[in-house]
């Protein structure tokens, strides 16, 4: 059996999608309660494929949960791999587990429901997604829409009923990118960049391709840049005003150019830090440790590091012919 090799973030989208689509340009906003912060109860929700001779397309994607508290993982189900990019979430708020899905020639791939291992669709409007994330009483989405080219940032009720777009861009050319959650603050981090200067940074050597981040509040819908960069983000993650970088020239730099900031958000003053891992992917921040998806030595696999103490636990290791797709920190 061959190796899965699946790649985890979008490069090239879906052509289906341009067959049809939703076209409007805006999306009424969000109006929700404040989410009760000293309630909190952050988790993780992990995607793994693995080949399945019972789904029709060969592949089916496992989604588990960890309790960062308890430290204790769980597996929550199994669903059918048939979108471009495997996605799964769990939802403690009704311990079902949310998952994408290709919905059709020219509808694209679609978010739904694992409703007694049936699904139940949920949203019509999108072509693809890089993230879905449980934000208290909302959906935090990096997606992209029908009939569009880059991926943005979107937020949708507990139903998926209303979505917003909440930065609009009218030339399709800003990508969003890495993504985290800052649960006590209620926020969303994310990085972007122009798709045309990525380009032209590809094509020049030793190019570099800038980005920026920016800051989602959940409840006020309002996004600020918070900090900017030369280099191409290729992980993320925040906690009052630490921000920690996976950073590159562009993306397609070797394992060796990479390197990992702290950035103080007060200062914007940057500090390498030298960690014992490789990390190219998803990261998150709580309680001053980082979770990341990257490698130990040879072993790819999601861990948690301890920036106090310096310790760290492996959370799950990547095992032969199944492929850890990633993560989300969700509340």
């Amino acid at each position: 059996m061959k190796k899965i090799k699946i790649i985890s973030m979008i490069l090239i989208l879906c052509m289906l999608c341009s067959a049809c689509g939703w076209t409007s340009e805006e999306v009424a906003p969000i109006h929700t309660e404040n989410t009760e912060i000293n309630k909190l109860s952050p988790y993780l929700s992990i995607t793994r494929s693995f080949y399945s001779e019972e789904s029709e397309s060969g592949m089916g994607s496992r989604c588990f949960f960890y309790d960062i508290k308890e430290k204790k993982l769980e597996q929550k189900g199994t669903v059918s791999y048939t979108s471009s990019h495997p996605l799964t979430l769990y939802s403690t708020r009704n311990d079902k587990i949310y998952y994408s899905a290709f919905s059709g020639e020219g509808k694209g791939n679609q978010i739904y429901l694992d409703n007694n291992e049936t699904g139940e669709k949920k949203t019509d409007q999108f072509c693809d997604f890089n993230y879905l994330i449980q934000c208290g009483e909302q959906y935090f989405m990096a997606a992209e829409l029908l009939n569009h080219y880059c991926i943005e940032p979107i937020v949708c009720d507990a139903e998926f009923q209303n979505c917003s777009r909440v930065m609009f861009d009218k030339k399709d050319d800003r990508f969003t990118w890495m993504v985290s959650t800052v649960p006590k603050e209620n926020k969303i981090v994310f990085s972007h960049y122009s798709d045309n200067e990525m380009r032209e940074a590809d094509d020049v050597e030793g190019g570099n391709a800038p980005s920026k981040i920016a800051m989602l509040d959940l409840e006020t819908k309002k996004i600020e840049t918070v900090y900017e960069t030369k280099y191409y983000i290729d992980g993320i993650a925040c906690e009052g005003k630490k921000l920690i970088l996976s950073c590159a020239p562009n993306g397609f730099t070797t394992r060796q150019k990479h390197k990992i900031y702290e950035v103080n958000l007060d200062t914007k003053k940057s500090v390498r830090l030298k960690l014992p891992f490789y990390i190219v992917d998803q990261m998150a921040l709580y309680d001053n440790i980082l979770y990341f998806l990257g490698w130990k030595g040879d072993t790819r696999g999601i861990y948690a590091y301890n920036l106090t103490t310096k310790e760290y636990d492996v959370i799950m290791e990547e095992v032969e012919d199944e492929f850890i797709n990633g993560f989300s920190l969700n509340y």
